[in-house]
């Protein structure tokens, strides 16, 4: 047997089903994503602006959607061949179950890079939260260490309104306050300078307070940064926004482990998706090889939200008992793959 003929004929048969599974997933998406929009559409500027941010939305679902795209098509597709008994052949002529899941991880593998990188380029999705309009957020805070600062508002992409920033002591007393009316980006050094400042320094004896034209505020957080980490959830960006905002934070000394866990998630996820196709292939290939499209599909959708939900519920958890993120993540892969181990198993 022509192993390249092979490999092109399923994996042309598994890649088509992915293609249909996610069109299909996308428009049902789309059209809820809308129908949910609707409500708020007026406020939001009517049917029009609802549709918009609507489809902008789409890049991300459709990468999330992926996973299961993936899995449904395999499941579809390799469940397609077995039904017309071409499984069967392949296998008469000596090809092992380990050789089809390898011409299965070929589409697949290519459907996750689609999903998670071309897609979102081509299709830029701008996602902000209720805070944001217009590319301004307003009332954000942060910590980094004894000192929490108030943001009024972050316009565009250069300046801070309204800071306020207040320090604690070894305590935890108040110890000084600091307003400024503005906040601009200090060019290639990293920090801001503030600008109409107002310090108050507080201890038990007494209260000063100074009127300085300018001050320095020593923070790797930029504008943009600051505008990501306010308005879009860690579960929404990208690897690269991720990975800026875990070294932001460790840089300002603050807990990133939320973003870790998103980082984790979006870098392992190649390797959850093929040992999801390994479940499939097993399952497949197994003695339920003569199911219907119907049972294939049910099956595959409980497989696909049961690991869903069992990835999700990784994150909190995570950050509750403050365990390490790569650590965390590799539970549900290694479960996924030694389920699809042990079908193999028993197929061999």
């Amino acid at each position: 047997m022509n192993a390249r003929l092979m490999d092109w004929y399923i994996g042309k048969t598994t890649f088509l089903a992915m293609v249909v599974v996610t069109l299909c997933g996308g428009l049902l998406m789309f059209v809820f994503t809308l129908l949910d929009a609707l409500p708020d559409a007026e406020e939001q500027g009517g049917f029009l602006a609802a549709l918009g941010q609507t489809i902008r939305t789409m890049p991300r679902k459709i990468e999330e959607l992926a996973p299961f795209a993936v899995f449904l098509g395999v499941l579809v597709g390799m469940g397609n061949l077995s039904s017309n008994s071409e499984l069967t052949i392949f296998r008469s002529t000596g090809v092992s179950v380990v050789r089809l899941f390898v011409s299965a991880c070929i589409p697949s593998v290519l459907m996750i890079i689609l999903a998670q990188t071309l897609v979102p380029l081509v299709f830029a999705s701008d996602e902000r939260g209720s805070e944001s309009i217009d590319g301004t957020i307003d009332a954000a805070w942060i910590r980094e260490g004894s000192t929490f600062t108030r943001i009024g508002s972050i316009t565009g992409t250069e300046t801070l309104q309204g800071v306020s920033q207040y320090t604690l002591d070894d305590v935890g007393d108040l110890s000084k306050v600091r307003e400024a009316r503005t906040a601009r980006p200090i060019d290639d050094v990293g920090g801001w300078v503030l600008d109409e400042v107002t310090e108050t320094l507080i201890n038990s004896q007494r209260i000063d307070v100074t009127s300085p034209q300018n001050a320095t505020w020593d923070t790797p957080r930029s504008a943009d940064s600051l505008m990501s980490a306010f308005t879009t959830e860690p579960r929404k960006m990208s690897l690269l926004q991720l990975y800026e905002q875990i070294d932001d934070l460790r840089e300002a000394g603050e807990d990133a482990r939320e973003f870790e866990v998103e980082f984790w998630l979006k870098l392992t996820k190649p390797l959850s998706v093929l040992g999801l196709v390994l479940i499939a292939i097993g399952f497949v290939v197994g003695s339920t090889r003569e199911m219907g499209m119907g049972a294939r599909l049910t099956f595959g959708i409980a497989v696909g939200f049961a690991f869903h939900y069992f990835q999700t519920l990784v994150a909190p958890v995570t950050v509750v008992f403050a365990l390490p993120p790569a650590v965390a993540i590799s539970i549900p892969i290694v479960m996924v793959w030694a389920i699809g181990l042990v079908l193999l198993q028993r197929i061999r």
